[in-house]
C-alpha cells in the first residue's frame, strides 16, 4: 500500500481545482450552517416568548379561579389557549402539583405530555417560569438539551426520519398581582427590561398554583425547513458554479504552465531550439519570455563551452606531450607540431632567450620546408631596449598582434622579417614563453593569407605558459644531467680519498694498539720492581721509617696501584679490540662474584663509611658466563660507583630475571652525569668532568665492561642526573637448563 501510494502524483491543475474547491465548499458550508443555527435559535426564541407570554396571562387571568377551584372557568380558559396553533395541551396545578384541569388538542392525543412536576420542583418555580424542551420519542416525552439542532434540520430537509418536538412550560400563579414574570434568560433575550421586573423577581410572593403549557414547534419547523431546503440550494448552485469557474481558471493558468514543463524537458534533454510562445500578458508570458531568453543564452553558452573544452583538450594534449620528454629539442619540436595540428595555425615559430647574451636564439619553424628549418635554426636576434617586436615582447612580457606584416616592417629586426616571409605570413602573432615570472623565449604563428585575431593571441598566449614551463623544466634537467655527472665523478674521487684514509687510519689504529701494548709490557716490569720495593720499605726491611717517610711511601704505594691499574686496563682494551679476548663461559653464581668483588672493595669503603646494600633476586638461577670477565665487569661497575659516591653514602645493587637473561643495576648517589655527556662515557679514554681529580682514571672501565657485556649477548646502559647520582644496568645470558642442553645435543 505504502508503495502505490507514494507513486500516486497530482498534476498542478488537479491540485489547484482541489485546493480552491476545499475552500469554496468550506466557506458555503460554514456561512449556511452558521445561517441555518441562527434561525433555529431565533426560532427557539419566538417559541420560548409565545409560550411564556401566554402562560403568563393565563396566570394573571386565573389566580381566582384558582382560588375557588372553579373548574368550569378553568377550563373555558384552556380551550381559549388551545385556539393558539402553537399550544397544543394545557394544564392547571394546584400548589401541590395536582392536576385541576388537563385539556389537550384532539390532533396531539396521542403524544403523551410531558409528566407533572414534584412538589419539590414546583417549589422552585417562585422567581419565574420553567422552560424545558422535549422530544417524543416512541411516544414518550423525553427531556433534552435543546428542542432541535442544526444537523436534525438538516436531515429533515433532506427527507430523512424526523422526531417531532414541543416546548414545555410551567410558570407559577400567585396570589398577587404581579408584573411579567418571565425568566432573566428570556427577558434578556426579548431586550424585556424595566424597574418592576427587577422588583418582581426580587421579592418573595405567595404562589396558589401553576399553569403548564406544552407548545408544538411544527408550525415553526416547517417555515424554518422550506427556509433551510432555500439555503442548501443555494448553496449547492454557488458551490457548482465555483467549481466550473475553479476548472475554467485552472485550466487556463495551468496549460501554459504544461507547455513551459514540456519545453523545459526538451531543453533538459540538449534540445536548445525549442522556444515558448508568449499567449499571455501576466506574470506566466514573463516567465515563458524570461524562458525563451535563457535557452537563447544556454545555447550561447553552449557554443562558448564547446570551443572552450576544444581549447582545454588541446592545452591537455600539449601538456601531455610536452611533459612526456625532458630532452630540449624533442620538446620543441613536438611543440611546434601540435600548434599546427590541433590549433589550426599554418605555420609556426620558436625561438630560445639567453639574458645572459642578451639574444634571442635556436629558432624552431614548423610548417616549411627542411631547408628553411634548418637554416632558421642559425639565426639570432639580438634583443635590446628598443621598440622592434622581439626586444618589445621579450622585455615587457606583452602580446603582438600584427595585423598586416607590411605594416609592421620598421618595427621588425630584418632576421625576424626574413623568417616571417619564409613562413609566407600576412598576419602575424607573437607571444612570450614564461616560466616563474620570467622569459625564457617568444612564440610566433600564423595562418597564411587568414587574419589572426584577439582569440588566438590568448590561445597561443596560454599556451606559451605551458611551453615555457616544459622548455625550462628540460633546460633545468639538462644542467641537473651535467651536474649529476660531475657530482658522481666527484663523489667517485671523495671516495678513493676516504678509502685510501680509511686504510690509512686502520694502519694507524694497529700501530697505537701495538704501541699501546708494548709500551703496557715495558712499563709492568719496573712497575712491579717499584711495587716490591715500597712494599720492603713499609715492611721494615731496611729498617724503620719516620713516620714523613712512611707517609711518602704510601703515596708512592697508591700511585703505583693506580697506575698499575690503568696499564692492565690499556692491556684489556688493546687485547679487545684486536680480537685476542676469547670467553670460556660456564655456569657461574652470580652472587658468589658478587661477594668476592665486594670483599676485594673493602679497604675503598671502609676508610669511607660506604654502604653497599645487595637486593638479591630469590630465585637467581646460574649465568653463562666467563667467570673472570663477570668479575672485571663488576669490578669496574662497582669501584667505578665506590669512586663516585660521597661519605656516608649506600651503593644499591639489584638483580631482577629477564625471561633467559639477568638484569643488574648498580645505583649510587654521587656527582652523576650531565645529560650531554651520557652518549660518550662509554667511549675509550673519556672522563666525566663532574668526577674529583683525585678519582679521575684512564676512562677505560666503562668501555671495557661494555665490550665484555656485549661479547655475551647483552646489553650496558644508564639513567644519570647530574648531582643526584647514577643508575647502570647490564644484561648478561642465564645458563641453559637440563632441558635446553639436551635439545642442543
Amino acid at each position: 500500500m505504502s508503495s502505490s501510494n507514494s507513486s500516486i502524483r497530482f498534476s498542478l491543475r488537479q491540485k489547484l481545482t482541489l485546493f480552491i474547491s476545499v475552500l469554496v465548499i468550506g466557506t458555503c458550508s460554514s456561512l449556511s450552517w452558521y445561517l441555518i443555527d441562527q434561525q433555529i435559535r431565533a426560532m427557539e426564541r419566538s417559541l420560548i416568548r409565545t409560550g411564556t407570554l401566554v402562560a403568563e396571562r393565563l396566570s394573571a387571568t386565573s389566580r381566582f379561579s384558582i382560588i375557588s377551584e372553579d373548574r368550569l372557568r378553568l377550563s373555558l380558559l384552556s380551550e381559549g389557549a388551545l385556539t393558539m396553533p402553537e399550544v397544543t395541551h394545557v394544564r392547571f396545578l394546584g400548589p401541590t402539583g395536582t392536576v385541576i384541569v388537563d385539556k389537550q388538542k384532539q390532533a396531539s392525543q396521542g403524544i403523551s405530555p410531558p409528566p407533572t412536576r414534584t412538589p419539590a420542583l414546583l417549589s422552585n418555580l417562585r422567581a419565574g417560569p420553567l422552560i424545558t424542551p422535549y422530544h417524543h420519542t416512541e411516544g414518550k416525552a423525553q427531556a433534552v438539551e435543546t428542542y432541535v439542532t442544526t444537523a436534525d434540520l438538516i436531515m429533515m430537509a433532506i427527507g430523512a426520519d424526523r422526531r417531532e418536538a414541543f416546548i414545555d412550560v410551567i410558570h407559577p400563579i400567585s396570589a398577587v398581582d404581579t408584573k411579567s414574570t418571565l425568566a432573566p434568560k428570556l427577558l434578556e433575550d426579548l431586550q424585556i427590561t424595566s424597574e418592576d421586573n427587577r422588583t418582581s423577581t426580587a421579592r418573595p410572593r405567595s404562589v396558589v398554583g401553576y399553569v403548564q403549557l406544552h407548545i408544538n414547534t411544527q408550525t415553526y419547523e416547517e417555515e424554518l425547513l422550506g427556509t433551510i431546503r432555500q439555503v442548501l440550494l443555494i448553496t449547492a448552485v454557488i458551490i457548482l458554479i465555483a467549481l466550473g469557474i475553479t476548472i475554467l481558471l485552472a485550466g487556463r493558468l495551468v496549460k501554459p504552465l504544461q507547455t513551459l514543463a514540456s519545453l523545459a524537458t526538451r531543453v533538459s534533454k540538449g534540445d536548445l531550439t525549442a522556444t515558448a510562445p508568449s499567449t499571455t500578458h501576466d506574470e506566466i508570458g514573463d516567465v515563458a519570455h524570461a524562458f525563451y531568453h535563457m535557452v537563447q543564452s544556454l545555447d550561447q553558452r553552449d557554443l562558448a563551452l564547446t570551443r572552450q573544452l576544444k581549447r582545454l583538450s588541446t592545452l591537455n594534449e600539449t601538456s601531455a606531450t610536452m611533459t612526456s620528454s625532458l630532452d630540449p629539442d624533442t620538446v620543441l619540436d613536438r611543440v611546434l607540431d601540435l600548434l599546427v595540428k590541433n590549433l589550426g595555425f599554418q605555420r609556426t615559430l620558436l625561438m630560445l632567450y639567453d639574458p645572459e647574451q642578451q639574444r634571442a636564439y635556436d629558432a624552431r619553424i614548423a610548417g616549411v620546408s627542411p631547408e628553411v628549418a634548418e637554416s632558421a635554426r642559425a639565426a639570432s636576434i639580438p634583443i635590446k631596449n628598443d621598440e622592434t617586436l622581439p626586444s618589445t615582447v621579450i622585455l615587457s612580457g606583452k602580446q603582438v598582434l600584427i595585423p598586416d606584416l607590411q605594416d609592421s616592417v620598421y618595427r621588425m629586426d630584418p632576421r625576424l622579417f626574413q623568417l616571417a616571409k619564409h613562413m609566407e605570413a600576412t598576419s602575424f602573432i607573437l607571444v612570450p614563453l614564461t616560466c616563474q615570472h620570467r622569459i625564457v623565449g617568444f612564440a610566433g604563428a600564423c595562418r597564411g593569407p587568414i587574419l589572426c585575431t584577439q582569440e588566438d593571441v590568448e590561445l597561443l598566449s596560454t599556451i606559451g605558459n605551458q611551453v615555457g614551463v616544459a622548455i625550462d623544466n628540460a633546460q633545468a634537467y639538462q644542467q641537473l644531467e651535467t651536474m649529476m655527472e660531475t657530482l658522481e665523478q666527484r663523489v667517485l674521487d671523495r671516495t678513493t680519498e676516504l678509502r685510501n684514509a680509511n686504510e690509512k687510519l686502520k694502519e694507524l689504529d694497529q700501530l697505537k694498539s701495538a704501541v699501546v701494548r708494548s709500551v703496557s709490557h715495558e712499563l709492568r716490569t719496573p712497575l712491579a720492581s717499584i711495587k716490591m720495593h715500597v712494599d720492603n720499605l713499609l715492611d721494615g726491611g731496611t729498617g724503620p721509617l719516620q713516620d714523613a717517610q712512611k707517609d711518602l711511601l704510601m703515596r708512592v704505594q697508591s700511585n703505583t696501584e693506580r697506575l698499575r691499574r690503568m696499564i692492565n686496563e690499556m692491556l684489556d682494551l688493546s687485547r679487545i679490540e684486536s680480537g685476542y679476548t676469547t670467553l670460556q663461559q660456564t655456569a657461574v653464581h652470580f652472587h658468589a662474584v658478587l661477594d668476592e668483588v665486594i670483599e676485594n672493595l673493602q679497604p675503598l669503603t671502609t676508610p669511607r663509611h660506604l654502604d653497599i646494600d645487595v637486593r638479591p633476586h630469590p630465585d637467581l638461577p646460574p649465568l653463562w658466563v666467563d667467570e673472570d670477565k663477570l668479575h672485571q665487569i663488576l669490578m669496574n661497575l662497582v669501584h667505578n660507583a665506590v669512586k663516585f659516591s660521597s661519605e656516608y653514602g649506600t651503593i644499591r645493587i639489584m638483580t631482577d630475571l629477564k625471561h633467559d637473561s639477568i638484569q643488574v643495576c648498580v645505583a649510587d648517589h654521587g656527582s652523576g652525569v650531565s645529560s650531554d655527556e651520557i652518549e660518550h662515557i662509554f667511549l675509550p679514554f673519556y672522563r666525566s668532568s663532574n668526577a674529583a681529580f683525585p678519582n679521575r682514571g684512564a676512562g677505560l672501565g666503562l668501555a671495557i665492561s661494555k665490550s665484555l657485556i656485549e661479547m655475551h649477548g647483552g646489553k650496558l646502559w644508564v639513567h644519570s642526573t647530574a648531582g643526584q647520582g647514577s643508575q647502570f644496568f647490564f644484561t648478561l645470558p642465564l645458563a641453559p637448563t637440563p632441558e635446553h642442553s639436551n635439545l642442543s645435543r
